[in-house]
């Protein structure tokens, strides 16, 4: 889930070479943002929003396939139950914060990585 809000251009977080690569587990792209066509966007991988109607649309078919949700409004109209179940699935990797839990090794990694593309030091943990 991209909910990400950045104001100058960065490496994408995703690419379409990542959704085509055969050893992807990616099934699934929530991306809250939205900045379909934005200098700014960190997932350039489709061209328009969802909706309502049609919260879901495949961005690719096949033995691994991709969906996408990208309604704009989805956090402002569903607060609570977003808030709920956001929370829902993060309580757990929270709770295991100084366990060097995995995800956050990785998503510390991350942190470094992409903090060193963007030339700024990041901080010691």
């Amino acid at each position: 889930m991209n909910a990400v809000g950045v104001v100058r251009p960065l490496p994408p977080f995703l690419t379409k070479d990542d959704l085509d690569a055969p050893a992807r587990r990616l099934s699934v792209l929530c991306d809250v943002t939205c900045d379909v066509g934005s200098p700014c966007n960190a997932l350039p991988v489709y061209d328009d929003t969802t909706d309502w109607e049609q919260p879901v649309r495949r961005l690719r078919e096949g033995e691994l396939p991709v969906d996408l949700i990208a309604i704009e409004n989805l956090p402002s109209l569903v607060p609570v139950e977003s808030s709920r179940a956001f929370s829902a699935d993060l309580r757990p990797h929270l709770l295991a914060l100084r366990d060097d839990s995995p995800v956050w090794a990785r998503s510390l990694r991350a942190f470094h990585h992409f903090s060193s593309l963007w030339g700024r030091p990041a901080p010691d943990r």
